[in-house]
């Protein structure tokens, strides 16, 4: 039976409501179908406006725009699935009671499974849907006939920039190579690569940075410019290089040009295309077949670059509903327009269901035994300081005052591709995915004060594997640089990267299933991270996939709420 593509209502054919038919397994009949959803007292802020991520409350719900329906009969699918536009009655929407009219499902259907997905709701943010909403790839087979088709429904995150050539490799975006452009125009400066005098070529050394990748984004490049610039103007000033003072004026001259560009063309790479900064890397390189060295992006991984392939990061997750249920039958129509204006929880409507928990020949009303769940997790971080002042990688003192570094971003790791019940069976690196969300708090800034920093929306995680998790925060102290991993520069107006990892429960805590993973669907896991040390900031994102991290970021407790407690926010 093909999956119905474009969502309508349904129509009642076949039997009406007086027929009596013969019971046959597999014939269709025509009933009421009642549903609900999960619901939660107390609806909050989340990780974009409260109208995109929040429960489904009375005052704005945000249910399903489209709902797909598989019947089955035990572990097989029916040949009465279906779909419709959702919902299309309720009398109760405080307490999420739905029902759609004259459905048909065969005899002998005792499960269902649904999904469902709202729509977009940018609401003219001026953000894009996907960056505000977040995005979920859906992957349904044409036909749906066997237990096998089931098994090959799969969800997954969407990546932010996944453009690849005929060679298979990823295509470099112009901004990027525009700025790569201008980092070898400056390297090339007339006479800087001929120059004799030692502390000029340390100069240009330090510059090209040969022996390792750059920032790519556009703030990185102009701060490395202004950097050099400042470096050929205190050189120059300190009248020690008199003979090379004019070639000196034409490297920082050449430095502030591109710089002054930059801010021209209002660069804002890669941002532009909606990734972190951090993904934008630049090397010193020659090019195969080539005969000259230039900057140039680099995109994948590769044993030279401890870098992440840049087709790794992807939306969050959106939201989405999800449950695998049995269902309630009855021999009578039920007067939904009354039951559920009289009844206040779901296990009292099913009190009106008696007859069974299989479709059969004089069935005319069924119900769905369990709530319409959350099929995705939610990710609540709270981030703090563990002093006012923090080292850095030369031991200098940084303080974070109030409002020097602002939290920009998030970044998770481990985001694999789920199966048709949203949980994830694989944890090989092919697919996984580096959640990016840049919708966070905005008023989240690095103290001594623990602050609410990002809500996102997360698939479930693998079984006993550890979760990999990125703080990007923002130096926004004009006068500071300060130094992290490896003595890499941090200047102001740059973003910096803190690692952490979630480690999973201990065995010995292990109580129900919720808790042998960090992320469990319709769940929240609360995160609280203490920064201990900007000697671990990376300038440049390091690859999640190496287990070579340095570590920031003190994972101090988490907490898997169950459903009962904290519903999905």
């Amino acid at each position: 039976m093909h999956i119905i593509m474009s969502i309508c209502s349904l129509m009642a054919v076949g039997c009406s409501s007086n027929d009596e038919p013969t019971f046959v397994a597999g014939q269709p009949v025509t009933v009421d179908f009642a549903y609900t959803f999960s619901s939660s007292a107390n609806p909050s802020t989340t990780r974009q406006a409260t109208e995109v991520v929040q429960p489904n409350n009375a005052a704005q719900p945000r249910l399903p725009e489209t709902m797909r329906i598989i019947t089955m009969m035990d572990t097989n699918p029916s040949e009465s699935d279906f779909n419709w536009e959702a919902p299309v009655s309720k009398s109760n929407p405080a307490a999420r009671f739905y029902y759609t009219n004259n459905c048909h499902i065969n005899t002998g259907v005792n499960r269902c499974l649904v999904y469902g997905k709202p729509a977009d709701m940018s609401n003219n943010v001026g953000v894009a849907p996907k960056v505000y909403n977040g995005v979920i790839n859906e992957s349904f087979p044409v036909s749906i006939a066997t237990a096998g088709d089931i098994q090959d429904i799969n969800f997954s995150l969407v990546p932010i920039y996944n453009i690849y050539n005929n060679e298979n490799n990823l295509v470099i975006p112009d901004d990027a190579s525009t700025l790569a452009g201008y980092l070898t125009d400056v390297a090339n400066t007339i006479g800087w690569s001929d120059s004799g005098n030692a502390a000029i070529q340390e100069l240009r050394q330090k510059f090209l940075n040969k022996d390792s990748d750059l920032p790519g984004s556009a703030v990185s490049v102009k701060a490395w410019l202004k950097a050099l610039a400042d470096a050929a103007l205190r050189m120059k000033d300190s009248g020690s290089y008199s003979e090379q003072a004019t070639l000196l004026e034409y490297i920082k001259d050449a430095a502030m040009t591109k710089v002054n560009k930059i801010n021209e063309i209002s660069l804002t790479y890669p941002r532009s295309i909606n990734l972190p900064d951090g993904a934008a890397a630049l090397r010193w390189f020659k090019e195969e077949g080539k005969t000259t060295y230039a900057f140039q992006p680099r995109m994948n991984t590769t044993p030279d670059d401890d870098i992440n392939t840049v087709s790794r990061f992807a939306y969050p997750a959106s939201l989405y509903y999800f449950v695998n249920s049995g269902i309630s039958t009855s021999m009578e129509m039920v007067d939904y327009a009354t039951v559920y204006d009289e009844k206040n929880t779901w296990t009292q409507v099913l009190e009106q269901f008696t007859a069974g928990s299989r479709v059969e020949g004089g069935t005319r009303s069924v119900a769905l035994t369990n709530p319409v769940q959350y099929a995705v997790g939610q990710l609540q971080v709270n981030v703090q300081a563990s002093s006012a002042t923090l080292k850095d990688n030369d031991d200098h003192d940084v303080v974070l005052g109030t409002d020097n570094f602002p939290l920009k971003g998030i970044i998770v790791g481990g985001q694999r591709p789920v199966d048709y019940e949203f949980k994830q069976t694989k944890n090989t690196d092919t697919e996984v995915k580096f959640l990016y969300d840049s919708q966070v708090e905005s008023g989240c800034y690095l103290s001594t004060t623990s602050q609410l920093g990002c809500q996102t929306l997360v698939l479930q995680s693998y079984d006993g594997e550890d979760v990999d998790i990125v703080l990007e925060f923002e130096n926004n102290n004009d006068n500071l640089t300060f130094t992290g991993v490896n003595g890499c520069y941090v200047y102001p107006h740059t973003r910096f990267y803190l690692v952490g990892k979630i480690q999973v429960m201990p065995e010995q805590n292990i109580v129900d299933d919720k808790d042998k993973r960090v992320f469990t669907k319709d769940h929240i896991t609360t995160v609280n991270l203490t920064v201990t040390t900007l000697k671990k900031a990376y300038n440049l994102l390091p690859s999640l996939l190496t287990g070579h991290l340095e570590l920031g970021i003190e994972v101090s407790d988490w907490v898997a709420a169950t459903p009962e407690v904290v519903i999905l926010k």
